[in-house]
């Protein structure tokens, strides 16, 4: 029991550091492309970064300590291969 206790430990905590990461590369794609859209430079982007980086970490922050994060991956990995292995072979044929 405590063996699993400690693997299911280690599982959340990897699966936090990528979600953090793929958090952090969707908040400067979204900055780069507010920043091109509206032309913001120097201090108007920073505080735009500031903005969407509070706002992301906040939805992310209600998300992970509700549990919703492993929910929503489990139904997208689901969902992923009930497409690529069920959903595309009816398609082939």
């Amino acid at each position: 029991m405590v063996l699993l206790h400690t693997h299911d430990h280690v599982v959340r905590f990897i699966s936090q550091k990528y979600m953090e990461i793929i958090l952090g590369v969707f908040v400067s794609l979204l900055v780069e492309g507010i920043k091109k859209k509206f032309g913001a430079k120097g201090w108007a982007s920073r505080a735009i970064l500031l903005g969407v980086a509070l706002v992301s970490a906040t939805i992310y922050w209600a998300l992970a300590t509700t549990g919703y994060w492993e929910i929503i991956l489990k139904v997208l990995v689901i969902a992923g291969a009930f497409y690529a292995f069920v959903i595309r072979a009816f398609e082939q044929e």
